[in-house]
């Protein structure tokens, strides 16, 4: 595609209906590893999660250390005794198969890929994210997927824009035309 229209998309939030996903994906953890009423501390957890992912962003702490530590947060702060890392696979693996789309996602992708180049951003799990575009259908519709976890830089740090522009060779296109 000779075109030089690119957009940069988000996935989870923009794409993917994560608040769904998200939601799915704790309510399996705690089945599997026999915490009761996962309803009760949605909560809780989203809220321990939402503070460690504002951390990371600011290189606080690391994606690896985040899966799990979520996790031993929930457990303390509720008294529950739950075994931290099996609830952090669990609940990757239910993220990974949670491919709720919004609406208009693909027929989106699929309307932008005819007219530009597409990049997907994004701060998610490495693992997660290259599942869901595959089992979605929409990695057909993507040139780039750009991930935080393989890249090194954590949005809102602008050097990961310039990696997927990088990566599309966008950059060099626009300092070959003068």
């Amino acid at each position: 595609m000779e075109n030089k229209r690119f957009w940069l998309i988000d996935a989870d939030m923009t794409l993917f209906d994560f608040e769904r996903c998200e939601k799915a994906a704790f309510a399996r953890a705690c089945e599997r590893c026999g915490v009761p009423e996962a309803a009760e501390h949605d909560k809780l957890y989203h809220e321990i999660n939402e503070a460690l992912w504002r951390k990371l962003e600011r290189g606080l702490v690391t994606q690896e250390r985040l899966r799990v530590q979520r996790f031993e947060e929930f457990a303390a702060q509720t008294g529950l005794k739950a075994d931290a890392q099996a609830m952090a696979d669990s609940f990757v693996e239910g993220l990974a198969e949670g491919c709720y789309l919004f609406p208009q996602a693909l027929s989106l992708l699929q309307n932008l890929h005819q007219k530009a180049r597409i990049a997907v951003l994004t701060n998610g799990i490495s693992f997660v994210q290259k599942r869901r575009m595959a089992y979605s259908g929409l990695s057909r519709y993507v040139d780039a997927l750009v991930i935080s976890e393989d890249e090194g830089i954590s949005k809102p740090d602008p050097r990961i824009v310039l990696r997927a522009l990088e990566k599309e060779k966008l950059l060099k296109l626009e300092t070959d035309e003068g």
